[in-house]
């Protein structure tokens, strides 16, 4: 009996979002069954430059706001020692700080946020 409910409480919840047409639907923890599956990816989690710059990107707009975050751009990615380092850049000519972000290639943990002045 408490699968069937478990069921219908996430039908109706996915129903709600889908006819509101959101994105991401939150549902509260207590209602989701977890399992105990780690995917651990030989080449790391974040793998790519790109997708060291989305996860900073999404990071830091979340922080810094949108229109901050969008006059950075692009942002500079390098790698190393399995940290991204992420950065935002400045046209030439305007002065100001950046935004700064590492993140681990192996496991995707932000190991520090900066901003400069």
């Amino acid at each position: 009996m408490k699968k069937i409910f478990f069921y219908s409480l996430i039908s109706l919840s996915l129903v709600s979002c889908s006819e509101t047409k959101k994105e991401i639907c939150f549902i509260d923890k207590d209602v989701l069954e977890y399992s105990d599956h780690n995917i651990a990816p030989a080449n790391g989690l974040i793998n790519s430059p790109i997708s060291a710059a989305k996860v900073a990107e999404i990071i830091a707009k979340g922080i810094y706001g949108n229109s901050k975050i969008e006059r950075q751009k692009p942002l500079l990615v390098s790698l190393k020692d399995n940290i991204w380092y992420v950065q935002g850049s400045l046209e030439q000519g305007f002065k100001g700080g950046v935004v700064e972000i590492e993140i681990s290639k192996i496991d995707g943990k932000i190991v520090r946020i900066s901003h400069g002045r």
